[in-house]
C-alpha cells in the first residue's frame, strides 16, 4: 500500500503548496498552478492544479521533525 500511495502522490513533488484548510475531520491541500473553476453552485473559485483531500490519520515530516499532523 505504501508504494501505491508514493506512486500516486509523486505528481505533487516539486509543486507549490499554496493553500490548506479543513472541513470537519478532512484536511484539504491545493498544489501546483492556480486556476479558476466553477463550484457546484456556479460560483467561480480558485483551485489548484492538484488537490489532496485527507480524511484519515496523516503527517507531513521534514526528516524526523513533524511539520503538520492530524
Amino acid at each position: 500500500m505504501q508504494k501505491e500511495i508514493q506512486n500516486a502522490a509523486a505528481v505533487l513533488i516539486g509543486k507549490p503548496l499554496w493553500e490548506c484548510n479543513r472541513a470537519g475531520d478532512m484536511a484539504m491541500f491545493q498544489f501546483g498552478a492556480r486556476r479558476m473553476m466553477p463550484s457546484p453552485r456556479g460560483v467561480m473559485r480558485e483551485v489548484g492544479e492538484y488537490a489532496l483531500h485527507l480524511q484519515c490519520p496523516w503527517r507531513i515530516r521534514n526528516g524526523d521533525k513533524i511539520i503538520m499532523a492530524a
